[in-house]
Parts: C-alpha cells; sequence; structure tokens
C-alpha cells in the first residue's frame, strides 16, 4: 500500500470548495462593482450650493497642484 492510497478525498468536498470559491468570488466583485458605482454617482450628484461637487474637487486638486508647482496666474 502506497501514501497516497491513504489519502482520499470525497467528489463532494473538492465540489462544495469550488462552489464556495466561486461564491465568495462573483460576491468580491458585485461588491467592488457596486462600491465604484456608489462613488461615481456621489462625485457627479449636485449637492445643495455645489453646482458639480466632482467639478469642484478637480478644480481644488488643479490649483492645489498649481500653487505647489509656484504657479500663480
Amino acid at each position: 500500500m502506497s501514501v497516497t492510497d491513504d489519502v482520499v478525498v470525497p467528489a463532494t468536498a473538492t465540489a462544495t470548495a469550488t462552489a464556495t470559491a466561486t461564491a465568495t468570488a462573483t460576491v468580491l466583485l458585485f461588491s467592488t462593482a457596486l462600491i465604484i458605482v456608489c462613488f461615481v454617482v456621489l462625485l457627479l450628484m449636485p449637492f445643495p450650493g455645489v453646482p458639480l461637487a466632482g467639478r469642484a474637487v478637480v478644480n481644488g486638486a488643479s490649483e492645489a497642484v498649481s500653487a505647489l508647482a509656484g504657479f500663480h496666474p
């Protein structure tokens, strides 16, 4: 009797592990996509008093980089 004869993995255990891994990957992928979509929607959504929140963030970042670079128009 060889060593490999002692190790028996039932087919159901392998199938269960594969199904669990697939389900986990699907949940992670769905969660990541949902977070990205929510972030983009919130970034583009106009808030009271702010015309475009996303544009304000980009303009603010651009001005900050210009100030750090010493560029003053």
